[in-house]
């Protein structure tokens, strides 16, 4: 049976974890790029997500090479979601 960090390690060296670091950083910059030149962190993270369901399910499920599917969005979503949570949590906490 494996130990917890050789699935961990198999993990980050997939391009899987690459693709969702990449999401959960883009989200994050955003926030606090936002918040930094004013406005309400939790106004510009509603607009977010919004932007990013609709790129996700909108535009990357019909248009993005090749094919993703609606799980493939779904994680790229929970990435940006993840990301959003972490700018907040630095904002508010």
């Amino acid at each position: 049976m494996k130990k917890w960090w050789e699935w961990f390690n198999a993990w980050i060296a997939t391009n899987t974890f690459s693709e969702n670091a990449a999401h959960v950083l883009a989200a994050y910059c955003v926030l606090l790029t936002a918040a930094h030149y004013g406005g309400t962190p939790w106004k510009w993270a509603i607009g977010e997500l919004t932007i990013a369901a609709g790129k996700e399910y909108g535009y990357d499920a019909y248009f993005e090479i090749p094919h993703q599917t609606f799980a493939m969005n779904s994680v790229d979503f929970f990435g940006y979601c993840v990301g959003t949570a972490f700018g907040l949590a630095v904002l508010y906490v």
